[in-house]
């Protein structure tokens, strides 16, 4: 499949998905690749040990395999159930009071959100940059209790780095089959 990649490597798979069906191989270069697309297939699967590997990526090389989307195995598994206990501590909960704090930071940064559409209202925009703000913010809030202003100069600084390097990274996906 690799002569036949064009963009982004997502919209290929959705547009083989819309054509073949919500479960499809196809290989690249040496290597098989498995491509579910479906959500009540992808959350099926994910719940089994047998798809909690990961691919060797020059990405998880850097990392040495640590972090929560780059571990496998035991390791994955203690990290997850840490992260999970951790959030529900944070308020990642369904039910009670903890939800309410939850919802209120989440809204609190869509309330901003909003307020900058708002602002630049009949301009074009580009939501990227302003999203990017918008989660990390809710991160930021509940691990550190802080929030960046979007005119943060800094903030958007580390935004920007973080992006590039994902879309650096991004780009080699071809390279690396």
């Amino acid at each position: 499949s690799l002569p036949f990649l064009k963009g982004d490597l997502h919209l290929h798979f959705r547009d083989l998905a819309q054509k073949y069906g919500s479960l499809l191989s196809t290989r690249l270069g040496s290597q098989l690749i498995v491509v579910l697309s479906d959500y009540k297939m992808i959350r099926d699967a994910f719940r089994k040990e047998e798809f909690t590997g990961r691919p060797s990526t020059e990405f998880i090389n850097i990392l040495e395999g640590y972090g929560i989307i780059n571990t496998a195995g035991k390791l994955w598994k203690d990290q997850r159930r840490f992260l999970h206990d951790r959030l529900r501590r944070f308020g990642m909960t369904y039910i009670g009071a903890r939800k309410t704090q939850m919802e209120n930071r989440i809204m609190n940064e869509v309330e901003e959100f909003l307020y900058i559409l708002r602002a630049k209202k009949n301009t074009p925009i580009d939501l990227n940059p302003i999203l990017a703000v918008s989660i990390s913010n809710v991160i930021c809030d509940i691990i550190m209790s802080v929030r960046f202003s979007h005119n943060d100069a800094r903030f958007r600084r580390f935004m920007d780095l973080i992006d590039e390097g994902f879309r650096l990274f991004g780009s080699l996906e071809a390279v690396v089959f």
